[in-house]
């Protein structure tokens, strides 16, 4: 009877023995477990913070380059239309009233007369006018004949105002189109213009 309570008490050792074990075992899988989770965990939420990070830096560098270019666009655009006015305004004021005066049959023809008192007789000097200035052609040649006896006078179907002289003897043209006149004074009433409407310290 002693043996077989020995040999229990024995089977109920090992039992124990056993099952602390396999709780042991189990704590330790446990644990490596949470342990590893913890670490998966961790290493995700850093992942995603970096993310989140990366995201957050591209977002900006877009915003600010988005922004720089409409700021860029922005300041083009504003001037392309104070060129546009300018151009408009100028081209008002200069178009319509160059071709009304050098379109007067009376002023072109003092204008030519002064401008041809400034060669001698003798002088190759070739006088080109419009088509449609054809009829004061005969008044010309009286007035200005009168010194420039060689005046030639060419009548040039393609200029529709002013007037040209042609030194043929040394060799350069001089140009009274309203085209001409418009070159001459666009710059300083373009400039007129710019200050007048736009100057930003008024």
């Amino acid at each position: 009877m002693s043996e077989f309570n020995n040999l229990n008490a024995l089977a109920d050792q090992l039992y124990q023995d056993g099952l602390e074990r396999a709780q042991k075992e189990s704590d330790r899988i446990i644990s490596e477990a949470q342990d590893e989770a913890e670490r998966i965990l961790a290493q995700a939420t850093k992942e995603a913070d970096d993310i989140i990070s990366r995201t957050r830096k591209e977002a900006e560098k877009h915003r600010v380059a988005v922004q720089t270019e409409i700021q860029q666009k922005g300041k083009q655009a504003k001037q392309d239309l104070k060129t546009a006015i300018e151009t408009l305004i100028t081209a008002r004021m200069l178009d319509a009233p160059l071709k009304d005066v050098l379109s007067d049959q009376e002023f072109v023809k003092n204008l030519i007369v002064s401008a041809m008192n400034a060669w001698k007789d003798g002088e190759e000097v070739e006088l080109v006018i419009p088509q449609s200035l054809k009829e004061m052609e005969p008044a010309l040649h009286t007035k200005v004949h009168k010194h420039l006896s060689d005046l030639q006078v060419t009548l040039n179907g393609r200029m529709t105002t002013g007037f040209q002289i042609e030194n043929k003897e040394k060799g350069y043209i001089l140009s009274f189109t309203d085209v001409d006149f418009k070159a001459l004074f666009e710059p300083y009433l373009t400039d007129a213009v710019r200050i007048t409407l736009f100057d930003e310290s008024k």
